[in-house]
Order: structure tokens, then C-alpha cells, then sequence
């Protein structure tokens, strides 16, 4: 008997026999990791639904600076170089948000952390998946010590679920998508994240806007 098998599937396997360095890679590289270089200003506006509050930022950032422009309800609010000296509870938002929305380039600049493939039989919430990714961060380090993320993704190697686990938790403190992906200039980015599979939280952004180098 003859059994035929779609291109996806084995893709996915294929994308599951990887090694967790090399998926991350790839995720990073169908995100526009290649162009980053290029990007001289990323602008966005953070918003959040949570049963008892919302949030609403906004973020101007010129990476190669690392220079940062913080406002709410159109005041600027802070206005910064990060690194030593930088308000440590400004920057600590700046990240979370950034994190959001950029995070397959925040682990592939990121060194530190560790990087171990997730067997399918381990994935969280009944996700499916190409295949899955836990990202583990080292104690004594940065905003987010310990913390572990699950980084689900795709046949094409884009991010379709996300796990948050603070301090390694074995219970998951959130479990959300990541949908309506947008190319803004050579980067694509998430800007829908919801609760998965039921719940009522909800992230999104707006006014996004990538300026990059003239040619």
C-alpha cells in the first residue's frame, strides 16, 4: 500500500530532527533577522486588555543608538540612552513590550540564554505544531532570570503559539497566539496576540513603523 504524504508533514518533520539552534535561526531569518542591519528607527504603540486594566505605550527606538523614546496618551514620558543610568523601571516596560514584538530577534542577539528542543508529546495546551522551542534564561541575568518561554512555530517557520513559564514555573502563567503577521518594511512581526485556547487576554499593536537606511 502506498502512502503519500504532504509536502507540510514532512516538513515538519524535517523542521522536528533539527537542532533548537538551527530552528531558532530559522524562525529569526523568516522574521527579516538578514535586514535588521538595515533598520535605523522601529516605532510602535503596546496595548493590553487584562481583566482589571489596560495599557496602552508607546515606543520610538533607534537601535543603533540604543536610544529610546517613551510616551503615553501622546506626552512623552521618558527619553533615553539604555545601558548604565537608564531607569531601570522604564526600561524594564521597554523590553517587556519589545519582547512582544520583536522576540525571535531578541533570543537571536541574546547569548545567554539556552536553547532545547520541546517533543511534541510535551507540547503545552494541546498546541500543534511543526515543532516547539524552550527558551531558558540563566538565573542572575537581566529583567527575566530564570524565566522560560516555549516558542511554537510552524511549516514555515513562523511563531504560531507562545508560553510564558516565570522562573521555570511547571505551570504556565500565559499560553497565547501569535497571528495577522505584516511585513513592515524588510521585518515581519505579530501584531495579535490572544489567549489560547480560551481567555480573555488580548495584546496587540498599532502604528507600527520601520524606517530603515537609504540606500
Amino acid at each position: 500500500m502506498r502512502v503519500l504524504l504532504s509536502c507540510s508533514f514532512l516538513l515538519a518533520l524535517g523542521l522536528q530532527a533539527e537542532s533548537p539552534e538551527a530552528a531558532m535561526a530559522k524562525i529569526a531569518a523568516k522574521s527579516g533577522l538578514a535586514q535588521w542591519e538595515t533598520v535605523e528607527q522601529i516605532e510602535y504603540t503596546f496595548h493590553v486588555e487584562l481583566p482589571n486594566k489596560s495599557v496602552e505605550r508607546s515606543w520610538q527606538w533607534r537601535p543603533k543608538a540604543d536610544a529610546v523614546v517613551y510616551s503615553e496618551g501622546g506626552e512623552i514620558i521618558a527619553s533615553y540612552t539604555r545601558g548604565e543610568g537608564a531607569d531601570p523601571k522604564v526600561d524594564q516596560k521597554f523590553i517587556n513590550d519589545l519582547y512582544w514584538l520583536a522576540f525571535p530577534f531578541v533570543v537571536a542577539w541574546d547569548s545567554s540564554v539556552r536553547l532545547e528542543r520541546l517533543e511534541a508529546d510535551a507540547f503545552t495546551a494541546g498546541i500543534e505544531a511543526a515543532g516547539a522551542i524552550r527558551v531558558v534564561y540563566p538565573d542572575g541575568v537581566g529583567y527575566t532570570p530564570g524565566d522560560v518561554y516555549e516558542v511554537y512555530y510552524d511549516a514555515d517557520c513562523m511563531m504560531s503559539h507562545w508560553v510564558f513559564r516565570k522562573g521555570g514555573n511547571a505551570v504556565p502563567n500565559l499560553v497565547c497566539t501569535r497571528e495577522e503577521f505584516e511585513a513592515f518594511g524588510p521585518l515581519v512581526l505579530a501584531t495579535e496576540h490572544r489567549s489560547y485556547p480560551l481567555g480573555p487576554f488580548h495584546l496587540w499593536f498599532t502604528n507600527v513603523k520601520v524606517t530603515t537606511a537609504t540606500p
